[in-house]
């Protein structure tokens, strides 16, 4: 049997460079891999300046030899965004549709914390559920959690999508703005700040959504990658791996390579040397792992259902589905599965809850810094199982936890409850930040002060800041109001500062390290002992 297998990872949205997305694949797998075996059985092949979209990982343990390609599928500048005034008025209309629709998931699973629904339609293992009992914040300690997280929805609610609503106002007002020498200073830097936060992210999906001549372009070159890859690796399987907006091209792309390989008549232009190499990329394709796939904006909340039926055809029925989804990344909002009355398709992927970190805020980039749950699964498809490559687990049996993933789940148990919680008090500071703004705002003021926040204004040029907290609020409803939500974002954010570096970063990430290594250590020992 051949043990190599090629990896073929999709980005998401947003600008991402060329090569990035395979090194913050290959890391992770790298580090789970060593602490299976001997770290020096384990090589990385690649990955320099010069061959940036492609790593080989080497295994040699055991006595046999194995090798993971790991490419990328890089699409970030293969398009032209859309005017202004079209992409603000796309994002008020669908964009905010499909958060309202999200929204409304968050406001049950709120008040439902167990998530009954899901939870019915899906038959979870044993093993599942010891794994999300392990995930999650204890019930002394979770309340603090689910209060952050209204906090997230009330932001959600109150400014998030109220901001996306009036995107075609504001956005324009403030290009206007930032070009008069009064404003200049205060206002460029939010203008770039919703550019690079809203057009360079959205801007994104709005071209493989509505735009179907620049999508399809992109499309054809991933199937043309794939294809490719399929006749350079002969019978090596190949296993894709997408985030958030990758999704929607990797769905296309399959089911074009299915009606390529099927010969459809709505696709007369591919000769027989094409529908060859599609039959042989398809029987090549192993599994595709998707995290958090927007694929939801057909499927879930469907807001591009009605002009649009290019996921609503099908993908090749022999390779696997494996869907990973969080609780509340605010991209997806839910687990994947079907539509209701979509007969037409013929299966949709199974899916699996994963826990990042419990955020609106973080759960949506998360997938990349959960290697317990989201790389374990991956390296198990890439071979993980054989009993020649023991860097993973050694159990075949798909619905136990083995000795070695159980000691994982163990080492992610320890810190990520409490990454969690410090998160929470992060997000609290808000409302904490506002209350004391708007009972005691002299106070307010000179703590602001004390701390250095308005200096730290007056260093990224946000001056305004600084006179605004300084004056405090006049008898004005809306000076105490602007007053009010100052105090509280400049509270958050330094709040937020050091809970990411000091927390997360050095303390945590510490934590996390020394979990790591005890883990493999036991591993090793267990290994020698067997032996």
């Amino acid at each position: 049997m051949d043990r190599d297998s090629v990896l073929l990872v999709v980005h998401g949205m947003g600008e991402t460079s060329e090569g990035s997305t395979v090194q913050r694949t290959v890391k992770p797998l790298v580090k789970l891999m060593k602490r299976r075996s001997d770290p020096d059985d384990v090589e990385v092949v690649g990955g320099t300046a010069n061959t940036p979209r492609h790593t080989d990982i080497r295994y040699t343990g055991n006595g046999n030899a194995s090798e993971i390609r790991v490419t990328e599928f890089w699409w970030a500048q293969s398009f032209n965004p859309a005017g202004i005034l079209t992409f603000v008025f796309w994002i008020a209309w669908r964009v905010v549709r499909h958060l309202i629709r999200i929204a409304s998931m968050y406001r049950r699973r709120l008040i439902d914390d167990q998530d009954r629904e899901i939870e019915n339609r899906f038959e979870f293992r044993p093993a599942e559920q010891t794994r999300l009992a392990a995930l999650t914040s204890g019930a002394k300690l979770r309340w603090i959690q689910k209060l952050a997280v209204i906090v997230q929805y009330l932001l959600l609610l109150g400014v998030v999508i109220p901001f996306t609503i009036l995107s075609p106002v504001i956005i324009p007002a403030l290009a206007i703005l930032s070009i008069i020498p009064g404003t200049k200073q205060a206002t460029t830097p939010i203008k770039e700040f919703f550019n690079n936060l809203i057009i360079g992210s959205l801007a994104d999906i709005w071209v493989i959504v509505e735009d179907r001549s620049q999508s399809r372009a992109i499309r054809d070159s991933l199937v043309t990658q794939i294809k490719d890859l399929a006749a350079e690796h002969g019978s090596r399987p190949i296993v894709l791996f997408a985030h958030s907006t990758g999704n929607l091209i990797v769905y296309d792309a399959l089911a074009q390579l299915r009606e390529e390989a099927n010969m459809l008549p709505v696709n007369p232009r591919f000769s027989a040397v094409e529908n060859g190499r599609a039959n042989h990329a398809i029987q090549q394709l192993r599994t595709w792992v998707s995290i958090g796939s927007i694929l939801t904006m057909d499927w879930k909340t469907g807001v591009v259902r009605g002009n649009n039926q290019t996921w609503r055809r099908n993908i090749p029925e022999r390779m696997s589905w494996v869907n990973l989804w969080s609780r509340y990344d605010i991209a997806t909002g839910s687990e994947l599965y079907r539509p209701a009355g979509a007969t037409e398709l013929e299966r949709g992927p199974v899916n699996r809850r994963v826990v990042n970190f419990g955020s609106m805020a973080l759960d949506h980039t998360g997938f990349w810094e959960n290697e317990e749950e989201v790389f374990l699964v991956l390296l198990d498809e890439l071979g993980g199982r054989r009993p020649e490559n023991d860097f993973w687990r050694q159990a075949n049996d798909v619905s136990q936890i083995s000795e070695q993933e159980e000691l994982d789940i163990r080492s992610r148990r320890r810190y990520t409850p409490l990454l969690m919680i410090t998160n929470a008090i992060a997000w609290l500071s808000i409302p904490a930040g506002a209350a004391i703004a708007g009972i005691t705002p002299s106070f307010a003021s000179k703590l602001t002060n004390n701390l250095g926040l308005t200096s730290l204004a007056d260093f990224f040029n946000f001056g305004w800041i600084s006179q605004i907290v300084n004056e405090g609020p006049t008898a004005g409803f809306g000076e105490r109001l602007l007053f009010t939500a100052i105090i509280a974002l400049i509270w958050f954010v330094l709040v937020y500062l050091v809970w990411y570096f000091v927390i997360k970063v050095a303390i945590f990430g510490t934590m996390m390290r020394i979990e790591r290594n005890r883990s493999a250590r036991r591993f090793l020992a267990s290994k020698t002992t067997n032996i």
